[in-house]
């Protein structure tokens, strides 16, 4: 759940209520990846009508062997693909709503409101996570109960902000009226043209990271079972909402749990939602690595087979770092068929280097053959990061040529004392010469230089770095 579209505006409509329905035979319970609440957990039942239209998810448990990948890759401010269709899947038998159905949640851009995947897309996403065993006659019925749920995670919020948005004297103010009276006073609009609306900047799934209010409850529950005995929550989401006071912005974040609890007396499923805003609210406490403001960087391709030596192709994308480790790239490019630029994700996953031998700085080198060697048929790139050179070179013949030498060490991981096992041969496919000069400590190569191997062949630098 909390899986919204951020590409297209929406018209801003009143922010009370949650008046997304959910189908009268709907017996399914919300997965993780999506909000909800209530600070004293209180029971959500939704409406029954039907609905047209969704939010995808992620399913708690769909398949025991049918994981989603975690080179999976999101759009960063909703954890979301961005580039979904609404074409239907390979094999899909069953009709699925295209139309997107609008929240009546402010973005945070102040671009209209964020706006729910349609059915459709929605159907999409699971299947690019790996959920191919997704049952699609129940799409529509999974996407009205998320669209439902986050409807009324927001109306919770708006009431925090409501009441806390204007500092802790006006919040005494309205609490210490009561309940009972406070409510009233929403429901009347009092005071409501004093603030502007919050709105939500993004938001982030944190299912297996269980909030300390839930771990607490867990321990409570063991200790006096007859009075806070309960399941943990399913799901736990971040939302980051935009708090405008006196022409001030700030960011507070609100933290919110998913509780699922038995089914009512006419069998619909019933949830119970936790909302608050988290023990530091401040974006300060933000988890970092995994949002954060993304690196800019530009890739070259000094060796493409779609481009001629000199021609120069890029790509370029934003880098958002994850908390596995990994690294988010969206970005750009021209696509080499067509021409035309296109949007494009990937993944990476930075490896370690280390120094070699008595070197005191890390080295960056980056050597292509040269125009000459183009002329003949003969493609390729050699490139040292520290303690890995790796090269490819393509024949005019299609013969493929790679190699990889990697600085040895010793069992302890300490660099090797013979100067003979320094640098070791660990690929090698066909032939193809490393240059020496890349191989010597210390050695100064810079962009611009020329080289050649003992197998003939020329070489040029075209990138050069070094940093400690």
């Amino acid at each position: 759940m909390g899986w919204f579209w951020a590409d297209s505006d929406v018209s801003v409509v009143n922010a009370r209520g949650a008046p997304h329905a959910i189908p009268k035979d709907s017996t399914l319970s919300p997965p993780p990846g999506c909000p909800m609440h209530q600070s004293t957990p209180a029971v959500a039942k939704p409406p029954t009508p039907p609905a047209e239209s969704a939010c995808p998810y992620t399913p708690a448990d769909l398949s025991d062997n049918k994981a989603p990948s975690k080179y999976s890759k999101y759009n960063p401010l909703n954890y979301m693909f961005s580039d979904l269709t609404q074409d239907r899947a390979d094999n899909q038998t069953v009709v699925l709503p295209t139309e997107r159905e609008p929240s009546t949640i402010p973005k945070g851009s102040g671009e209209g409101n964020w706006e729910y995947p349609s059915p459709q897309q929605m159907y999409n996403a699971l299947l690019r996570k790996g959920y191919t065993d997704t049952d699609a006659t129940a799409v529509e019925s999974m996407v009205s109960v998320h669209n439902f749920l986050n409807e009324g995670a927001w109306a919770e919020i708006v009431e925090w902000e409501r009441r806390f948005g204007r500092g802790w004297g006006r919040a005494w103010e309205i609490c210490k009226k009561g309940e009972q009276a406070s409510m009233a006073s929403a429901a009347l609009g009092a005071n409501e043209d004093e603030v502007p609306q919050p709105k939500l900047v993004r938001f982030m799934g944190r299912p297996k990271e269980m909030t300390p209010k839930a771990a607490m409850y867990q321990v409570m529950g063991w200790i006096y079972p007859s009075a806070f005995a309960t399941e943990p929550p399913f799901d736990r989401h971040d939302w980051f909402v935009q708090r405008e006071y006196k022409g001030q912005k700030k960011e507070i974040r609100y933290v919110i749990d998913y509780y699922s609890g038995p089914d009512d007396a006419d069998g619909k499923p019933v949830f119970y939602l936790d909302v608050r805003p988290a023990v530091t609210p401040t974006a300060a406490d933000e988890p970092k690595g995994e949002i954060i403001k993304p690196a800019h960087t530009i890739w070259n391709h000094w060796i493409d087979s779609n481009a001629k030596h000199g021609e120069q192709i890029k790509d370029e994308g934003d880098m958002y770092p994850q908390s596995d480790g990994t690294v988010l790239e969206y970005g750009k490019m021209p696509n080499p068929t067509t021409g035309k630029v296109q949007k494009y994700e990937e993944c990476w996953e930075d490896v370690e280097t280390g120094l070699v031998g008595a070197e005191e700085e890390f080295v960056s080198w980056v050597l292509v053959t040269t125009g000459e060697e183009e002329e003949v048929g003969i493609k390729g790139i050699l490139i040292r990061v520290g303690e890995v050179i790796q090269g490819l070179v393509r024949t005019g013949k299609g013969e493929v040529r790679v190699v990889r030498w990697e600085w040895k060490r010793d069992g302890d991981g300490d660099v090797a004392v013979d100067e003979e096992e320094e640098w070791e041969r660990t690929v090698a496919i066909g032939r193809l010469e490393v240059p020496g000069v890349l191989f010597e400590e210390g050695k100064e190569v810079t962009k611009g230089l020329e080289l050649m191997g003992s197998d003939g062949l020329d070489w040029v630098c075209v990138e050069a770095f070094e940093w400690s």
